[in-house]
């Protein structure tokens, strides 16, 4: 049982969760072989209530899911862990597709109880869990990351739009009809605005997913190499990664707009991307307080709170974009009902 600190009970709560221990250690013969092994109740998450006692398969909650929600994933373990006494989770961090994926293989202690993801989950993605049983999701969105293009500090700075982009990058662009071979070498070839810097541009990984959720060791070796770069460089990178290195960098406009934390919330900064945590209901305790594992609707509690989630809370200085008020309580609803989550 997850016990809250801070309550005139704590004594006696820390005796009951020794005893649930003991209980836990019983009902499943004592063995890791056993525990893993135990069938989830079909009535796990009957109530968002928590159950007082915890016959879990294991102790600790497993997260996947992409490196750039890391700074997320540590701020709410740190204040789950001050609030009850649960173990630290098992976090491993492939990236967003890849934590989808393992999310959806199925239900069961072998299973991840929560996927971290820098994007949605996607249609087909959804359809895999439901035929894998996983069918009883709650997504939880967090706030909004903006993408930022970058240039090293004192490099000229010049407004950036995805045509500017396409006709940089493309390999062969269309002329009367037909595809030519692009042969631009500088920014003002593309557009007469632009500086007469060479076209060089670091991009995330194809693999990590989508071009929007990058792997945050690729993302931090990107910095690097844009922090040694020369004049006409830019790179694309996530918010969290800008804000970790805004030192050395300076962002670009796009379309005109800068990344302000106003312009992302109003949606005028067009490059811009909620994150999103998923949770397993079918890995909660019943109301008997049997399950997979014990703390998935602490964590969402506390995922969603003032501290971490408001304007000027912990997620925010980490570089997330805080949703509107309006937003931030309908996401506090899905935590209270566990609302399942539906393509």
């Amino acid at each position: 049982m997850a016990v809250r600190r801070g309550a005139l009970t704590y004594r006696s709560r820390v005796l009951g969760s020794a005893f649930a221990s003991i209980l836990s250690a019983c009902l499943l013969a004592g063995s890791a072989a056993a525990q893993q092994k135990l069938v989830p109740p079909s009535d796990a998450g009957a109530s968002a209530q928590t159950p007082k006692l915890a016959i879990t398969a294991r102790p600790e909650l497993v997260i996947v899911g992409s490196s750039t929600m890391k700074g997320y994933i540590d701020a709410t373990t740190a204040v789950l862990q001050r609030d009850y006494e649960v173990p630290p989770p098992n976090v491993t961090l492939k990236g967003s597709k890849v934590g989808i994926a393992q999310f959806c293989e199925g239900v069961g202690a072998e299973f991840p109880d929560i996927v971290a993801a820098s994007r949605g989950m996607h249609k087909d993605e959804f359809d895999r869990c439901v035929e894998n049983g996983v069918l009883d999701i709650i997504e939880i969105k967090i706030g909004l990351s903006a993408l930022y293009v970058v240039a090293k500090k004192g490099n000229e700075v010049f407004n950036v739009t995805p045509r500017l982009l396409f006709r940089a990058l493309a390999a062969q662009l269309p002329k009367r009809g037909e595809f030519e071979d692009n042969e631009s070498k500088t920014w003002r070839e593309v557009d007469k605005e632009a500086p007469n810097l060479p076209i060089r541009v670091i991009l995330p990984e194809t693999n990590a997913g989508t071009r929007g959720t990058f792997d945050a060791l690729f993302l931090q070796a990107g910095c690097r190499r844009i922090k040694e770069s020369s004049p006409g460089t830019i790179a694309i990178m996530a918010g969290e990664v800008f804000t970790a290195f805004r030192d050395v960098l300076d962002p670009l406009p796009v379309n005109g707009v800068m990344p302000s934390d106003t312009e992302v919330e109003r949606y005028n900064y067009e490059v811009a991307t909620p994150n999103f945590f998923y949770f397993k209901r079918g890995h909660m305790r019943n109301n008997a307080g049997q399950g997979v594992v014990r703390g998935i609707r602490e964590f969402m509690a506390e995922l969603t709170s003032e501290a971490l989630i408001s304007h000027g809370g912990a997620f925010t200085k980490l570089g997330l974009v805080a949703l509107n008020e309006r937003d931030m309580e309908y996401e506090r609803s899905k935590v209270r009902t566990l609302k399942r989550f539906a393509r």
